[in-house]
């Protein structure tokens, strides 16, 4: 018979295929449920992407998309009644955008394209300086903050133009933004160069059209 001693040196020796069988078990384990649910699974992923989810307005219950088309009309016919009248100035064919999040701006740039004007965006300040570097541009929209290598810059549009303002001081820099540093740095906006800063939509497209 195996003394005591003989049965712990055994039970070291197989404890590390123990703790090596105990990790193995989970993945394993987790694996054959999905292979064993899988087809409900899909199931349910075709059942989430068909389904459309709604709101209620006025009464009414519409589906998320119907809703997206009716804000994206709305802002778009009170844009053209803005521009209605103004003709678009003959020296105003490109546009510089700066932001890091552009996607705020998509039927802002929409309606500028459709009237004949060419934007490019840029998403920090080395972006646009560089985009600067190589094409021509009638002016310049930028936020007032953005966040450019994973830090916060509160300022970077005053930033920007006091960096565009040492080779170009004739360049229309408009800042739009819905920050709150927006309103509250007006000064320092003016004393870096900047033509005019804005939360306004109306107000910004007013601004490029007197262009």
């Amino acid at each position: 018979m195996m003394n005591i001693t003989a049965i712990g040196h055994l039970i070291n020796d197989i404890e590390p295929l123990f703790q090596f069988l105990s990790a193995l078990m989970w993945p394993l384990l987790i694996l054959f449920i999905i292979l064993l649910f899988k087809s409900k699974i899909d199931d349910l992923i075709d059942s989430a992407k068909l389904r459309k989810f709604t709101i209620k307005a006025a009464n009414f219950e519409l589906t998320m998309e119907d809703a997206i088309k009716q804000q994206q009309q709305i802002i778009k016919d009170f844009q053209d009644k803005i521009l209605q009248g103004k003709t678009k100035p003959k020296n105003l064919t490109s546009l510089l955008w700066v932001d890091d999040n552009p996607k705020n701006n998509a039927m802002l740039i929409q309606n500028f394209t459709e009237k004949g004007i060419s934007i490019t965006t840029a998403s920090s300040t080395k972006e646009a300086l560089l985009k600067m570097e190589t094409e021509k541009f009638d002016a310049i929209i930028t936020d007032m903050g953005r966040t450019e290598s994973g830090e916060r810059l509160d300022t970077a549009g005053i930033d920007l133009s006091r960096k565009i303002r040492e080779n170009d001081k004739n360049i229309p820099i408009f800042i739009y933004s819905w920050s709150k540093t927006a309103k509250s740095k007006m000064d320092e906006a003016k004393d870096a160069g900047i033509t005019k800063v804005t939360t306004s939509k109306s107000d910004l497209i007013e601004a490029l059209w007197s262009l």
